[in-house]
């Protein structure tokens, strides 16, 4: 449990949130269903593994909360989705606005906790395959179906 001095140290020194980690040992859940239960709680939890090719076992398994924050960029439109907020505007580049996103954020790494794991939060998402129209423009405009409506990024 983290006391309010310790945090208070990490907002004394410029970090806009403090890492709140609990490793746990679960020989009797695997990370799927542990997950499972996680969604049931929050609809945008995810789940990462780091299985490879026909391996049996994942090295690690990293399973987040998911956010209240949501964006979503097709059609040269950004919509950003916050609790019941919905709005959507016209972005020139959406890699320019996330790293104006991002720049808001100043989060604590392992190098400045030892303990935390190898990845303790950020965006976690897609880039589509059609995001090369963005970064490559003579690309051109696709005039390929998209039949569920799949955001170029998300």
């Amino acid at each position: 449990m983290m006391t309010f001095e310790e945090y208070q140290a990490f907002r004394d020194r410029g970090f806009s949130h403090a890492p709140l980690v609990k490793k746990r040992l679960m020989d009797a859940q695997t990370p799927v269903s542990v997950f499972s239960k996680v969604r049931d709680l929050n609809g945008s939890a995810y789940l990462f593994e780091s299985v490879v090719g026909g391996e049996r076992w994942a090295r690690y398994s990293m399973i987040g909360l998911g956010s209240d924050l949501i964006l979503q960029y097709a059609d040269g439109n950004m919509t950003t989705k916050r609790n019941d907020h919905i709005d959507t505007e016209a972005v020139e580049n959406p890699f320019d606005y996330l790293r104006e996103l991002m720049a808001q954020y100043h989060m604590p790494t392992a190098e400045d906790v030892p303990t935390m794991p190898s990845f303790s939060g950020g965006l976690v998402g897609y880039f589509g395959y059609d995001m090369v129209r963005v970064i490559e423009p003579s690309v051109g405009l696709s005039d390929a179906p998209n039949p569920m409506s799949m955001p170029d990024m998300c």
